[in-house]
């Protein structure tokens, strides 16, 4: 009977030991939701094409302990059960950006963006969200106007049902191809796009390449349009001149 208490109690006695471990207080800590801030901006300006994969631009920071976790995007319907996972590593006073890419097939109006530590949920944040149809066309203007070219969309194109203009964030853009494919068109006008990751760059030019069409402002936005995508360009530009 002795060996028996004598047994327990060295259980309980490890126990409490882990409890009281740095990685538990560490867990305890990261609950801390206030030091976690985080931004989302999904699809083309909340715009998606369903059954094409989308970017999720998440920007985020921590002001409290370090965080080691996992981002989640999944839906409030039932869409097939599609959860999206990355892991997310946050020292203290880490600021970071990430792209999750996500996909809906059933017009999903609303995903969660969940981050977990340890299956626990530290922040939960709501995203509305605008399914478009398979038939519209859609066309992604780059450019610091947001207005520019929204009259496209009373435009009549045929075999579409439709247009529909995206305004697009040049530091949200894509690394990946397949998350440009639900768009037909990108404009480009008054960017910078030598500030274009190589991948982003790279990301566009396989979007060209498999039916993509890319149109780059000429006139005096060509100084900025031009350098990071010359070499997807049919012609060489040369410099501006007066005449």
């Amino acid at each position: 009977m002795n060996r028996w208490k004598l047994h327990i109690a060295a259980v309980l006695l490890v126990l409490v030991g882990a409890l009281l471990m740095p990685g538990a207080v560490y867990a305890q800590e990261g609950q801390n939701t206030e030091s976690i801030q985080i931004e989302v901006d999904a699809g083309y300006q909340g715009f998606y094409r369903t059954s094409q994969w989308f970017p999720i631009a998440v920007d985020v920071s921590n002001t409290g302990p370090d965080v080691r976790g996992v981002l989640e995007w999944r839906y409030r319907v039932n869409d097939d059960e599609l959860v999206f996972r990355q892991e997310i590593d946050l020292p203290r006073g880490a600021r970071k950006r990430l792209m999750l890419y996500g996909l809906s097939n059933n017009f999903a109006r609303v995903g969660d963006l969940r981050l977990l530590v340890d299956e626990q949920v530290l922040f939960q944040e709501q995203v509305s969200l605008s399914p478009l149809e398979a038939e519209l066309y859609v066309i992604g203007v780059l450019s610091t106007d947001p207005t520019l070219l929204n009259s496209l969309e009373a435009m009549q194109l045929e075999n579409t049902s439709g247009a529909q203009v995206v305004h697009l964030n040049p530091e949200h853009m894509p690394e990946q191809s397949t998350a440009l494919q639900g768009l037909n068109a990108i404009f480009v006008h008054d960017i910078t796009t030598a500030d274009l990751t190589a991948a982003q760059q790279a990301a566009l030019e396989m979007w060209v390449r498999t039916g993509g069409v890319l149109v780059l402002a000429g006139g005096s936005s060509a100084e900025q349009t031009v350098p990071g995508l010359a070499d997807l360009l049919p012609v060489e530009v040369g410099d501006l001149q007066a005449m």
